[in-house]
């Protein structure tokens, strides 16, 4: 390798440019180990380097005739990496500070740990830290399934490292985990990251999280044309090619609790709300109408 104290971080891009600059300004605020950039452009429109380069930072662009899946594009970036170490983040993440310098401590202080990840907060959800990945009969039928972990649990039993078998990006992978698993580009759209993943349990690849270490996720439309254009289709191709793959089917994803997936909806709802309104505003109105609604019970008593 290159630089054995060097980071590579790997960003497959949509075309939406500023959640793109915010994740890279996030990068370059929070992070002192030395790393390099790697973007693969999957916009319509080819994203201009002069729109997104930075002094002393190393950036390179990856633009394609033809669009690359995220899988494809995590492929890419892992097979020509020039680096021991890989960070793979998605253009609508920001990192925190020292997330990216904890993680790479990790990996040169535990040899046995292969990938580590941290959790995920968007707006006040936070996704589950991890999951276990379970196998076994429905039906008759073998299925596998993920079985979320809660963060709020492993802070509360001080634990700071935990074995999970699946995470969300972003995560830091040591390179030479390639030569036991990879980042399928049969995939479109959905089932990738369950695939790779289900890699690491069967070949033995060892994946930790730290509940500390925290990222944030901006979700939004894609301006240009994707993969996530057609999700519903390329989602049911790519569990079907799961099936053919692994003779198992997916089974759905066991839910924490039912608070969990509340607060899911409620901050999806208000995303949407977002659009049409500022948030200030729209809470504003809400308390407006919670206000009339007191009132107008207090009226029926008095």
């Amino acid at each position: 390798m290159v630089n054995n104290h060097e980071i590579t971080i790997g960003i497959p891009s949509g075309g939406r440019l500023t959640k793109l600059n915010n994740c890279i300004d996030s990068i370059i605020s929070n992070t002192t180990v030395p790393y390099n950039i790697l973007i693969i452009d999957n916009g319509t429109s080819p994203l201009n380097q002069n729109s997104i380069s930075r002094n002393d930072v190393e950036i390179n662009i990856v633009s394609n005739l033809q669009q690359m899946s995220p899988s494809e594009s995590r492929q890419y970036i892992f097979y020509n990496a020039k680096t021991d170490y890989i960070f793979f983040i998605d253009e609508d993440m920001e990192v925190t500070s020292q997330s990216i310098n904890i993680f790479f401590n990790i990996l040169n202080e535990n040899s046995h740990i292969d990938i580590i990840g941290g959790y995920l907060k968007e707006n006040f959800y936070e996704y589950p830290i991890g999951y276990y990945i379970g196998t076994g009969l429905q039906n008759n039928t073998r299925g596998a399934w993920k079985e979320p972990i809660s963060r709020r649990r492993l802070v509360r039993t001080k634990i700071l490292i935990y074995k999970v078998d699946f995470m969300h990006p972003p995560f830091l992978v040591r390179k030479n985990i390639i030569n036991k698993v990879n980042f399928d580009d049969n995939y479109k759209w959905g089932s990738e990251l369950f695939d790779f993943f289900f890699q690491c349990k069967f070949n033995n690849i060892q994946c930790y999280v730290n509940p500390l270490v925290k990222f944030l996720h901006y979700p939004g439309k894609y301006k240009d044309t994707t993969f996530k254009n057609n999700r519903e289709k390329n989602n049911y191709a790519g569990k079907i090619y799961f099936i053919k793959k692994w003779d198992i089917h997916i089974s759905n994803e066991l839910r924490a609790t039912y608070f969990d997936i509340f607060f899911f909806r409620l901050n999806r709802l208000i995303l949407s709300l977002q659009k049409f309104v500022s948030l200030k505003i729209f809470f504003m109105k809400m308390s407006l109408i919670l206000l009339i609604i007191i009132y107008i019970i207090l009226l029926e008593f008095l």
